[in-house]
């Protein structure tokens, strides 16, 4: 399964531990940190005791930090996204419906896809979990 690690505060160390972890199983190297607005603006504040930004250590400087309202506060997902494999069972399906929409003019769309995701390298992802 995936590795996972809980701190007891965000700071970039907890992120190293995810790599660390990662590097243990013989990973690759992470290709991107997925993580909430709220843990993202935490790491961007991160500062020193005079109050001057932390820079990120070159470990993580290069990995893209892709934020999103789909993962809860404290759970951030650090790993290879190469070795996430999604899998279409149903091709994308469009339908333009137009007689609920036509007293206005316009005109509206239906779309339905169905996937599956799977990971072909559980051991290429940790996650950071909140603290209890």
């Amino acid at each position: 399964g995936i590795g996972s690690s809980t701190p007891a505060s965000l700071t970039y160390a907890a992120l190293l531990d995810a790599i660390e972890t990662l590097k243990t199983a013989n990973a690759n190297d992470p290709t991107a940190v997925i993580l909430n607005p709220g843990d993202w603006r935490t790491l961007a504040g991160l500062a020193d005791t005079t109050g001057q930004p932390l820079q990120p250590p070159p470990a993580l400087a290069t990995i893209p930090q892709r934020v999103t309202t789909g993962i809860g506060a404290g759970e951030i997902i650090v790993g290879d996204f190469s070795q996430l494999l999604l899998g279409v069972r149903q091709e994308l399906r469009v339908e333009v419906l137009r007689e609920g929409f036509m007293d206005k003019l316009q005109v509206g769309f239906l779309a339905h896809l169905r996937m599956d995701v799977q990971l072909a390298q559980p051991a290429a992802f940790a996650k950071i979990a909140p603290t209890a």
